[in-house]
């Protein structure tokens, strides 16, 4: 149940992403019908907001609220049923035999919510996971399960990255040439958080299916017995 959650919420999130990530392209293009990029270091964000249709700014207005107050909810969630799923795919991995794990179901979420050093951490779960849940698996689908734990490690590399790229642009600049550069490194995060969130869904639901697969093997031969 959880896990259909997740995807329901990861789906809802990964389009809010898109559509704020089309929203500020909009706002761009706004912007550049005003003047071209050379002539805007002379203006001020107060003079764009003055030469920009009333309507057209308005509507960027009211999408942006909107936008943000149904991110937040579905982020908020999709982060809660990720850490979910998580805490119970550890608790599971235990409960189907595995032996001489590093982290716990409660230790798993409380690194995976620290800064910075989730990246490595969280790599180390998955790492974890896939390997006590590996079970009846052919030697290619080993493979694909690392390449996948990775894949997770480098955009969650990614998301950081431009996550503090995003807060250097524009130190040194006016408000107009900050506020555009805000607006391009936004949607560069929103592509890195699209990839992130897409890879940690594809690991936790191949995941859950290995330890399924494996439950219900188990079952069986308790039956048979």
């Amino acid at each position: 149940k959880s896990m259909k959650c997740l995807k329901i919420f990861v789906c809802l999130y990964i389009g809010c992403l898109l559509f704020q990530a089309l929203l500020s392209l909009y706002t761009l293009t706004l912007l550049d019908k005003v003047t071209h990029y050379e002539q805007l270091k002379d203006l001020t964000y107060n003079a764009v907001q003055e030469v920009l249709h009333f309507s057209s700014a308005l509507a960027v207005l009211i999408g942006t609220l909107l936008m943000t107050i149904s991110y937040l909810i579905v982020m908020i969630g999709a982060i809660y049923l990720s850490f979910k799923v998580l805490y119970r795919l550890n608790y599971n991995a235990r409960a189907l035999g595995a032996e001489d794990m590093k982290f716990t179901p409660r230790s798993a979420v409380i690194w995976g919510l620290i800064p910075l050093i989730s990246i490595w951490k969280l790599y180390q779960v998955m790492k974890e996971l896939f390997r006590v849940s590996n079970w009846q698996l052919t030697l290619d689908e080993e493979k694909k399960n690392k390449r996948i734990c990775v894949f997770y490690l480098i955009s969650m590399i990614s998301c950081y990255f431009f996550m503090i790229l995003s807060g250097m642009q524009g130190m040194n600049e006016n408000d107009l040439l900050m506020m555009i550069s805000s607006i391009k490194s936004g949607i560069t995060m929103n592509i890195s958080f699209i990839l992130n969130i897409s890879i940690a869904l594809v690991a936790l639901d191949r995941l859950h299916k290995m330890q399924a697969s494996k439950h219900a093997v188990m079952s069986r031969t308790q039956v048979s017995v």
